[in-house]
């Protein structure tokens, strides 16, 4: 069985692994916000002229949400962009990532050729210079709620992304100036096709950062719909009703039929497994997407990753679950 980096794009996953696509597929490898805004636009108005390129409609949203100056913050083309351009101009210092967690990090600084280590939890961290790491943590689900907890690592340029931090509906932790914050704008709005995230942090790093960024590298549709959602507090109050709701119907669902999983802050988890390619390929030919872990030294293939979407659908995905077990009498 092929086992893809990343979620989504279920139709190669199909493809590449022999199995006949059935009419409807749930994406349960994804964890974008199942809410959905709608937009009337006048698509030409945007993409006719040339963007800002200095992203000044979003930064002053920015400044407003994160009570910062305009100088802190950094608009990429997603969080991959600035996740470059800041291993790139460290790229003579040591990195240090965890595992499990966003496997990007790894890649870039690979791509880069850039040292790094790797670690199994932030308790073991030493002897670096850069500490990258999601929070809450992806694919786990664990969440840092006082980075003073991580005041034992001295001497380190922590690099937190805080792309899922909106799913947890917590106030985010206080960051302080050894921080630069990372924050995708895909998750919690659903904008994954059309690349957009920030940073933010001390001035003179992001200084550095926004040098190196090409220009005109957001588009003006991405910075229009970013400012559109960002303006919006219906929309997060409604995702938060959402997600509660259906995070408690799922646990409570995996309880009764005592289905293992592990305690999430997220919009998804992580649940065990003793067979994860038997349990994929049977939820595929059921239409129903997850994802693998073979690609985290810690969870090695022994998870399967499911996000929280529709009410319909989750109980597909807890009835597919059951009557594995039911059929092999294991998870």
């Amino acid at each position: 069985m092929e086992y893809r980096n990343h979620g989504a794009n279920p139709t190669k996953l199909y493809k590449s692994n022999g199995i006949a696509l059935p009419k409807r597929i749930i994406d349960f490898s994804t964890n974008t916000n199942v809410i959905k805004k709608r937009f009337i636009l006048n698509i030409n108005k945007y993409i006719s002229k040339y963007p800002d390129d200095e992203n000044i409609k979003i930064k002053n949203l920015l400044k407003t949400k994160h009570n910062i100056n305009m100088n802190q913050i950094i608009v990429g083309n997603g969080v991959n962009e600035i996740l470059y351009l800041l291993i790139n101009h460290y790229h003579d210092k040591t990195f240090g990532i965890i595992d499990p967690d966003y496997s990007e990090y790894q890649i870039a600084l690979k791509n880069l050729n850039v040292k790094h280590k790797i670690f199994n939890s932030i308790k073991e961290v030493k002897n670096i210079d850069i500490l990258i790491f999601s929070n809450p943590n992806n694919p786990t689900g664990s969440y840092i709620e006082n980075y003073k907890d991580l005041s034992h690592i001295k001497d380190v340029l922590f690099v937190i992304d805080e792309s899922y931090i909106d799913f947890t509906f917590k106030d985010r932790p206080k960051s302080y100036k050894n921080m630069i914050i990372l924050k995708s704008l895909t998750k919690i709005y659903n904008l994954a096709g059309i690349r957009i995230g920030y940073a933010y942090g001390d001035e003179e790093i992001i200084n550095s950062l926004n040098q190196q960024k090409p220009t005109w590298s957001v588009n003006s549709l991405a910075e229009h719909l970013a400012c559109k959602y960002l303006k919006d507090k219906k929309f997060l109050k409604k995702t938060e009703s959402h997600y509660k709701k259906e995070k408690k119907y799922i646990e409570h669902m995996l309880n009764i039929n005592n289905i293992k999983y592990k305690n999430s802050f997220c919009n998804f988890y992580l649940i065990p497994t003793k067979d994860d390619l038997s349990l994929m390929k049977y939820l595929l030919i059921k239409g129903l997407v997850v994802r693998h872990t073979r690609n985290y030294l810690n969870l090695n293939g022994k998870y399967i990753r499911v996000s929280v979407k529709k009410h319909k659908e989750n109980k597909q995905l807890i009835k597919g679950l059951k009557e594995f077990k039911d059929e092999n009498l294991f998870i």
